[in-house]
């Protein structure tokens, strides 16, 4: 019961690490790859719809989030984890609309860029906040995100 969001997501890291993959691995993964591609051929226009109310679902769900950063410093920086993951989960649906010639429309880039520009209003430049082991896979200048997070109120 995974989201397709979730599902690009853990192929483009197990990608990412595919030299520390073991040699079934690397099959398993590459089959994996095969079967989505698979069922987007196939099932083209419900993967698209799917893709879309994804992202946007998203999105929308870290309205929550910028209310509570509005109303306190410490839930901003508390509650930041389950919205990097949100975040990065839609741009993962978005890289892969591009790679797959999906246009995703006025609205959806609209909420993007919004909910974009507020996520900068609360965070500030900070280590990678995933394991190391997942850097390579999340280029600071697309996934900005991973590498800001909101300040710890200090009391």
């Amino acid at each position: 019961a995974m989201t397709i969001g979730g599902l690009l997501m853990r192929l483009r890291r197990l990608d990412a690490l595919r030299d520390q993959l073991s040699d079934s691995q690397e099959q398993e993964l590459d089959q994996a790859m095969t079967r989505n591609q698979a069922v987007l051929k196939e099932w083209r226009v419900h993967y698209e719809g799917k893709m879309l109310r994804e992202a946007n679902s998203r999105l929308d769900a870290m309205k929550q989030y910028f209310d509570e950063c509005a109303s306190s410093d410490r839930m901003c920086a508390n509650y930041y984890r389950p919205e990097v993951l949100r975040r990065t989960t839609v741009q993962e649906l978005l890289m892969a609309m591009d790679d797959y010639g999906i246009e995703p429309g006025e609205e959806l880039s609209n909420k993007v860029s919004g909910t974009d520009s507020k996520l900068r209003r609360y965070v500030r430049p900070a280590e990678f906040y995933w394991d190391e082991t997942l850097q390579p896979a999340y280029p600071e200048k697309t996934f900005w995100w991973l590498y800001q997070q909101p300040p710890t109120p200090t009391r």
